[in-house]
């Protein structure tokens, strides 16, 4: 049986670099990205992959993030930090929102 993971952040440079690798591979992947389209655009026959599944949305989203985190085997994050853009915090807002997530599966699982 194939792994599932958790790719946040597929559409930034290493996120993308991680996601081509995934894709070369006998797993499943949840993506989790900001824009589905900006994903298409790199990856254009992400739509029809069987093993990927998109979640999009904000990281703030916390039943988005439940659901892209619900069975996986493994989360990689590759968000980042964006100093295009003051009083962005990106990474402390996605590890927040994966621990908060966690635990919500842990508690429904128990």
């Amino acid at each position: 049986m194939p792994s599932r993971i958790a790719l946040l952040g597929a559409t930034g440079q290493t996120g993308r670099g991680v996601l081509q690798n995934l894709l070369e591979q006998d797993v499943d992947i949840n993506i989790y990205v900001r824009s589905e389209s900006r994903l298409i655009d790199m990856f254009p026959s992400i739509s029809s992959n069987a093993r990927a599944t998109i979640f999009e949305g904000v990281i703030s989203d916390q039943s988005l993030i439940v659901k892209l985190l619900t069975g996986v085997d493994t989360i990689i994050f590759t968000l980042g930090w964006n100093e295009n853009r003051p009083g962005t915090h990106i990474i402390e807002e996605g590890a927040r929102a994966i621990i908060t997530a966690l635990q919500g599966i842990s508690k429904q699982s128990d």
